[in-house]
């Protein structure tokens, strides 16, 4: 009896928390491939209740200013609303931008960052908001006013290639790593409250950090979305406490064989940088496809247990060979 009040107690905790009895384990996964890219994406709900990761593939995109591919993950949290906005969004703002037009792609980048977050708080914006996710993540709109963004946001990790040229651009704790010549290049730094820039940023805008989270509450600095954390009008978007300010890399495609990977901090939970790549290799070497290791990667992270500390998360994983 003990004992299986106990377990009913366990049960009941991690429905509180937002989990599955058991995880939901279906992939919805793919392959696609144009000339010299090839690439392979998955996603799964795993434990969590509602799956709030969305993502955006395009490859060999015809755009004013010639091809381009890009490809990005959005991370929700508070509700998977703000990041289905970016997966339908996210391109036609970055092509409307004046910097894209002007071909300075790290402007572009920064731009529609910004255009997002601003577009969030328009009246037609919000009601489109409402009819987007699922029927479960509708449950925190309104808890933090009118806006339906202003407790719900997404990390957004983005690769924009174009001209031999790869851009990266990140806000939050999804991650990129590129792999060439036998060497792992990180192309992205997590925006967690312990950085000294991002506590020095948050306390200077008038927040804090209470258990590694701002204000004691979102364990992220940087995001699209989150307005109640972006109230400041005296201050720029950069310098807000919480921002949507994007990091940016550039690397040039130098011809050599690569692998990129992007990521969801459920997938990073559980790899290091170094044990993903060796994964990818490893099945590259059994001949999988890029779906085949993708899915493969995100079926060995999800947790075969409940209450694990990792692996319990929501899980995306985009694996992109160019040659």
């Amino acid at each position: 009896m003990v004992l299986r009040n106990k377990l009913r107690k366990a049960k009941a905790a991690q429905q509180m928390m937002g989990f599955l009895e058991s995880p939901i384990t279906q992939q919805h996964s793919g392959q696609l491939f144009y000339s010299n890219i090839c690439c392979g994406f998955s996603s799964m709900q795993g434990w969590r209740k509602t799956m709030e990761d969305s993502h955006i593939i395009e490859i060999q995109h015809m755009s004013q200013n010639g091809p381009l591919s890009l490809f990005a993950i959005f991370d929700g949290h508070g509700g998977d609303q703000v990041a289905e906005y970016c997966r339908i969004h996210y391109l036609e703002i970055m092509l409307s931008t004046q910097s894209f037009k002007e071909k300075n792609y790290q402007n572009a980048l920064i731009e529609t960052n910004y255009l997002i977050d601003t577009q969030l708080r328009d009246e037609t914006t919000n009601i489109e908001l409402k009819n987007l996710g699922c029927i479960e993540s509708k449950i925190n709109i309104g808890l933090y006013g009118h806006l339906v963004a202003n407790g719900i946001g997404c990390t957004a990790i983005v690769v924009l290639i174009i001209n031999n040229t790869i851009y990266c651009s990140n806000v939050g704790d999804s991650r990129c790593i590129l792999f060439k010549n036998d060497t792992i290049f990180p192309l992205s730094t997590n925006h967690k409250p312990t950085l000294p820039k991002e506590l020095s940023r948050i306390t200077q805008a008038g927040g804090f950090v209470l258990n590694e989270r701002v204000n004691g509450n979102l364990n992220l600095t940087r995001s699209i979305g989150d307005l109640m954390f972006k109230n400041q009008p005296q201050l720029s978007f950069k310098n807000q406490i919480v921002t949507c300010f994007p990091d940016i890399s550039i690397q040039l495609y130098d011809k050599s064989p690569q692998l990129l990977i992007l990521a969801c901090d459920g997938v990073w939970d559980v790899l290091t940088n170094e044990e993903c790549v060796r994964k990818v290799l490893y099945y590259l070497h059994q001949r999988y496809t890029y779906q085949q290791i993708s899915e493969s990667i995100l079926s060995d992270c999800v947790s075969k247990v409940p209450n694990s500390l990792v692996g319990c998360d929501n899980l995306t994983i985009i694996i992109v060979g160019i040659n």
